[in-house]
């Protein structure tokens, strides 16, 4: 039991630092692309009153409530909560088919350019690389540890006692 509860302590610290690492990826890239979209007529007014400061303390506190969210599904994980095991299970399963379908679909960005021409979409596709990228190996990591491994699974998935 102790190896168990040590294998979903590290995974709940792989987690922190897949989610810090996505988490400043997205905020940077976000203030990039509306900076470049500031560039277009169509979103200057509505993007000229928001200041970069207020996007990124925006940005923080939505990351900030969503690793909290994170953390509390882990801590019953931690207790052995089989709601927490079948959750994260589901979000896994959703972010790695997400991001297994954005990186087949990276190579019909051309498509787009025309759309935006001042858009760095070769940065853009590589920002999507690295993401998803990191998605497919913590997501595939946690389903692994969460739904494969013979002693974390026996720990969730008890027979109950007959009466």
């Amino acid at each position: 039991m102790e190896t168990v509860v040590s294998r979903l302590r590290q995974l709940r610290g792989w987690f922190v630092a897949w989610f810090i690492i996505q988490s400043v990826i997205g905020t940077v890239t976000a203030i990039q692309v509306i900076d470049t979209l500031r560039a277009f007529a169509f979103f200057r007014s509505s993007l000229a009153s928001s200041p970069r400061g207020l996007e990124v303390a925006s940005s923080l506190f939505v990351e900030a409530v969503l690793l909290a969210l994170g953390l509390w599904i882990f801590h019953g994980l931690l207790q052995l909560r089989s709601w927490a095991r079948l959750t994260l299970l589901v979000v896994g399963w959703i972010s790695a088919l997400g991001a297994m379908t954005s990186l087949l679909s990276m190579g019909s960005l051309g498509l787009v350019r025309g759309l935006l021409p001042g858009v760095d979409l070769g940065g853009l596709a590589a920002v999507g690389l690295l993401t998803n990228s990191l998605n497919l190996l913590f997501w595939g990591y946690a389903i692994l540890t969460l739904q494969f491994d013979r002693e974390v699974r026996a720990v969730f998935v008890s027979v109950p006692a007959a009466a």
